[in-house]
This record gives structure tokens, sequence and C-alpha cells, in this order.
């Protein structure tokens, strides 16, 4: 098991945190260093909860991406992952918006602080308008109603 540290938001914007995950997780996943620790190239995943849901599924993606990396991984272990601001307002946010410990809103704040420190984008966020137009047709990326 290797874990890593991130800077954290605020004060480190988007994209800092997958830098960091990225990088040493490109790092750990070189033939040498797996060797050191004795780790079976074969049997890596990565994992996460919350936002390290976030970046472990987002290195997962880089990493088939990168052809520097040649060590594939296993499995991507997602505990309660945040995994999309595109939409605000699906079933899940609406569901548990006034949930005690993460509320709607609290997640607004979250994301909101990820990207940006303009509070514009909070206010945005809060009422679901967050998303350029050139950008809204990834909203049926989300439309999680087709498949109920």
């Amino acid at each position: 098991l290797a874990s890593t540290s991130y800077r954290l938001a605020p004060p480190h914007r988007f994209p800092a945190q997958f830098e960091d995950v990225y990088s040493v997780t490109k790092f750990f996943l070189r033939g040498a260093v797996l060797s050191r620790y004795g780790v079976d190239p074969a049997r890596v995943c990565v994992a996460g909860d919350s936002a390290g849901g976030n970046l472990a599924a987002a290195v997962a993606q880089q990493l088939l991406e990168d052809p520097e990396v040649k060590t594939k991984l296993k499995a991507q272990v997602l505990i309660y992952p945040a995994l999309q601001a595109l939409d605000l307002n699906l079933p899940s946010y609406r569901d548990n918006a006034d949930k005690p410990l993460l509320s709607r809103s609290l997640m607004v704040r979250f994301w909101s602080e990820y990207f940006s420190p303009d509070p514009a984008l909070r206010e945005a966020m809060a009422s679901n308008r967050h998303v350029p137009a050139e950008s809204r047709h990834l909203l049926q990326l989300v439309d999680w109603g087709r498949w109920l």
C-alpha cells in the first residue's frame, strides 16, 4: 500500500491536486520502483475516497493515455467518489440537499473552491448555471434518467 498527499483546495486550485497524484502514481509505476518495493506489477490498483475517489478515477483514465506508462492498473477502487460537477441538480444532489454531513450547499462550496476563488462561480453552481453554452452538450452524459 502506498499513499500520497496532495495540495488541497483552497488555497490550491485544480489541477494542482491531479498533478500531484498523477506524478506520484506515474513514478511509483516505474518498473524499478515496483521492484524495489516488491510490488507485483500485475496487481497494482488505485483507490480513493471522496475527493480522492475523483482523483483515483482521473489518474486511471490518464494512465491509459500515457505511452510512457508500461504498468497497467489491475483495478480502481472508488469509495463514495465525487465524480461530477457538471449537473448539480441530479437526483442524488436533490435527494440529499438538506442531509447532514454533505448537503448540496456544502458540495457546491467544495466544488467551487476546488475550481476558482471567484464567488460568482459558487452562485452559478448553486443555481446550476455554471456550465458554459459550448459545454452544455455534455449534460447528456450525466442524464441518469435515461437509464432508469
